[in-house]
């Protein structure tokens, strides 16, 4: 479908201009008004950058995607602005605006920008962070997560480096670029550390393999990265995937007095390696650990913002197009489904 990236959007944008400056270059970097000031943060086909917005003095982040080899970026692209166009939620990072350059294959997204970086930056910074920080921050991602099932969709990737910080204390999901069907095999599409035993279990290939419910694995990763944030590493270890569900199924969660007897009790609930005996997301979001997560100024100090040199004499002009609604027509959204009976029990 993507064979021809150039003529992959034609009648659908509107002209605008693009100021970029190419790898390389020592020049600054400017899309739009969007001033790049440094980079946040790669991806398998994009590179994240904090961004200043020269007509309001706001900052964003600007997600660029730029054409590699073996790594077109057309059908991640357009996958991750479809899926976040269709979600407005306090929860979830919103997209401001979405860019493409059709004669130097550039692409951009404009995103809330995170002050506090991700979670998992604030972890390897900090190591661990308190029962007060951990609730103030999965209050919003839970919440955030059962909108998405409320509406059929599952992020399918939840981890600290998806989740973005705020120091007015509020926390999004972000990376919402993964599309496969949750029915089959491809629902394993996340990172193996954070996903829910069941996904890894053996069955006979003669018989129909095992129904498997995605809200609970999510609850799972969820709960993952609630315990990676207190205790500073991963619940359960393994050299690969499979070791990993091994050892998430044979071996219990031990928790000393270190930790709070109700945040003991949330994670042991949502650890549960049996998906019919963990807690849905309903049963995370009212469990009374939440209530120590009022929304207060988290005390994570803010990176430091570089100083940027506005000598723009070298900056290459590129025209590019604004991404409209129709973006949809040319790609199917891949936002993934869940049956309605399987939100009967969340």
């Amino acid at each position: 479908m993507f064979a021809n990236r150039r003529l992959s959007f034609p009648g659908l944008m509107a002209p605008q201009t693009i100021s970029y400056v190419k790898e390389g270059s020592k020049s600054p970097k400017k899309i739009n008004q969007y001033r790049l000031i440094q980079k946040i943060g790669t991806g398998t086909s994009s590179k994240v950058f904090l961004a200043e917005d020269e007509k309001t003095g706001g900052l964003y982040a600007a997600k660029v995607f730029r054409n590699n080899k073996g790594c077109p970026f057309s059908e991640p692209f357009q996958r991750e602005v479809i899926n976040m166009r269709e979600l407005k939620h306090k929860g979830i990072v919103q997209l401001h605006e979405a860019l493409y350059s059709s004669s130097d294959d550039i692409a951009a997204m404009i995103l809330d920008y995170a002050d506090l970086g991700s979670l998992d930056s604030v972890l390897k910074k900090y190591k661990t962070l308190s029962e007060k920080q951990i609730a103030t921050i999965f209050s919003h991602i839970v919440c955030a997560t059962h909108y998405l099932h409320e509406r059929g969709i599952v992020h399918h990737d939840i981890k600290p480096s998806n989740i973005l910080i705020f120091s007015d204390g509020s926390a999004k999901l972000t990376d919402f670029g993964i599309g496969h069907s949750f029915s089959s095999a491809d629902c394993v599409s996340g990172s193996p550390a954070y996903q829910a035993p069941e996904l890894f279990e053996d069955f006979d290939p003669e018989t129909e393999p095992p129904t498997l419910d995605p809200i609970k694995g999510e609850v799972w990763s969820i709960g993952v990265s609630m315990f990676e944030s207190f205790y500073g590493f991963l619940p359960f270890n393994g050299s690969n995937q499979y070791q990993i569900a091994k050892d998430a199924k044979e071996r219990k969660l031990i928790f000393g007095n270190e930790i709070t007897p109700i945040f003991s009790n949330l994670l042991d609930s949502m650890l549960n390696p049996d998906p019919e005996k963990r807690f849905s997301i309903i049963d995370t979001m009212n469990h009374p650990f939440f209530s120590k997560g009022r929304q207060e100024i988290l005390d994570i100090p803010k990176p430091s913002i570089p100083i940027y040199d506005s000598n723009e004499s070298s900056v290459l002009e590129i025209k590019a197009e604004n991404c409209t609604n129709e973006i949809s027509r040319i790609l199917s959204p891949k936002i993934i489904r869940i049956p309605p009976r399987s939100l009967s029990n969340s």
